[in-house]
């Protein structure tokens, strides 16, 4: 409202400043108008009289240059018709004495009105020399009318240009249209009032609905919902907000999750490990070596969980360190295979790797890509039956490498697949804790490969177990 208020102002000065320019060059116009039809009128004189020596009179000058009455010349006094005889007490026009001044009072819209031009103008003669009215330098004048008799030019008509308006009729008239626009001016203003009082309580309200909302989202209520109204930006913003609150109700639920899947992560190998030792406290059992294998297996279930959540922690802070070179993809994957030929040989599995045909290198840290294939490896053996296959396929393309780790039955659905990098989740078919897995491992893996820039996904295999596909960008370095 401010700002149209001070258009309008703006405006509404400057319409009455050109309105007033703009007068004055218009009466300057009709001036100029006048003026040529003076310098007809003064033509006939000049070659009725011979000579501009009747202009020095003033009555007679005045009846030159007063406006026309009904579109006809006011008649100047001077002398009688020559044809007839004067009478006694003639006062004909003589050079010497001055015609005698009108009687009586002009015809009726014979008045001239205030911004007549009579008495600006000038008359010069021929050789520029003044003769009546004001004495303007002619060289100086803006506006000059030449009187022809007979082709040549007798004399010239000048006339002052209007700086500032003095006839009251004028000023009236230009004090009316201010008024006329002042009027207008507050109308459109007291319009625009009324519109923005309006707007501002449609604009306010889902506004207010929006504060209050927010409000209960900065408490812990992120169960509720705005309805969306319009199609405007405040529905746009509505709907943000609403999936905001849905953002903060699903990670909510997902820290919950997360606090419960650690405590029972945590609890079960404390609770073997609180069973045995006070079973050999009370004597229920004898220590001995099965005994010390049972304790030291459950001491590295939980050692590994604590690790992984240590690194899952790293990861999610952006603290887990990488130093990045480059790295011979088909090397580390090789060497990763030959640290699990004995892992794969006690669990009953074989092995089968397909290497690019040349060296493939990408930008990597070579621990963490390790620790990568480890993880899907050791997720393979823990999770295939025997007797079974793991098969690692390489291929490259121009600027990506695609690693697949397949292995054989037992298969997951495809639904299931795409939750199986989300933390602690395990499928309930036989991909389950009686694994050993902790179920962080593919999420370890999913954020190492996004560190790399990379993208891992998970589908059924055609081995009839699970594939796991990682595209790494390749590196335009060579191995030195």
């Amino acid at each position: 409202m401010l700002t149209t208020a001070g258009a309008i102002t703006v405006m509404a000065l400057l319409v009455q400043w050109n309105l007033s320019r703009g007068f004055r060059s218009y009466i300057n116009l009709v001036d100029q108008e006048r003026i040529s039809e003076l310098a007809v009128r003064f033509a006939r004189e000049y070659q009725r009289e011979g000579s501009w020596d009747w202009a020095r009179h003033k009555p007679a000058w005045q009846a030159m240059t007063r406006p026309t009455n009904a579109g006809k010349p006011r008649p100047r006094p001077g002398p009688p018709d020559r044809m007839r005889a004067p009478p006694p007490d003639d006062r004909r026009f003589r050079p010497d004495r001055p015609p005698p001044p009108p009687r009586g009072k002009p015809a009726a819209g014979g008045e001239p009105p205030p911004t007549h031009v009579g008495p600006r103008v000038s008359l010069f003669d021929a050789n520029e020399n003044w003769v009546a009215g004001p004495q303007p330098n002619l060289a100086d004048s803006e506006f000059r009318q030449p009187i022809e008799v007979d082709a040549a030019i007798v004399g010239w008509l000048t006339t002052q240009p209007i700086r500032q308006l003095q006839a009251m009729r004028d000023v009236n008239f230009l004090q009316q249209q201010s008024r006329a626009f002042s009027m207008i001016a507050l109308l459109m203003l007291l319009t625009v009032a009324v519109l923005a009082y309006f707007l501002a309580r449609h604009l306010t309200r889902p506004l207010t609905n929006l504060t209050q909302f927010v409000q209960h989202l900065a408490s812990g209520n992120y169960a509720s919902q705005l309805p969306v109204q319009g199609r405007d930006e405040i529905a746009d913003l509505t709907t943000n907000v609403n999936a905001l609150a849905n953002a903060l109700q699903d990670s909510l639920h997902a820290r919950q999750r997360w606090v419960a899947d650690i405590s029972h992560e945590l609890r079960t190998p404390l609770a073997i490990l609180q069973g045995e030792i006070e079973a050999l406290r009370d004597g229920v059992r004898q220590p001995g070596p099965k005994t010390i294998e049972s304790l030291h297996t459950e001491v590295l279930q939980l050692g590994r969980l604590v690790d992984d959540l240590h690194d899952l922690s790293l990861s999610d802070a952006g603290a887990l360190t990488y130093q990045f070179r480059p790295t011979d993809i088909g090397a580390l994957m090789a060497r990763c295979l030959s640290n699990f030929t004995l892992r794969f040989e006690q669990h009953g599995l074989s092995s089968q790797f397909t290497d690019a045909a040349r060296p493939i290198i990408v930008l990597g840290d070579e621990r963490r890509l390790e620790q990568l294939f480890s993880n899907l490896l050791e997720n393979s053996v823990r999770y295939t039956d025997a007797p079974g296959t793991i098969k690692v396929q390489l291929q490259a393309s121009a600027d990506t490498v695609v690693i697949e780790i397949a292995d054989s039955a037992p298969s997951v659905s495809p639904p299931i697949c795409a939750r199986l990098f989300e933390r602690f989740y395990r499928p309930d078919d036989a991909r389950s804790r009686a694994s050993g897995g902790s179920g962080l491992g593919l999420a370890i893996a999913s954020n190492i490969v996004q560190a790399h820039q990379g993208r891992i996904s998970a589908a059924p295999s055609s081995l009839g177990g699970l594939a796991i596909t990682i595209e790494l960008p390749v590196s335009s370095h060579r191995q030195p």
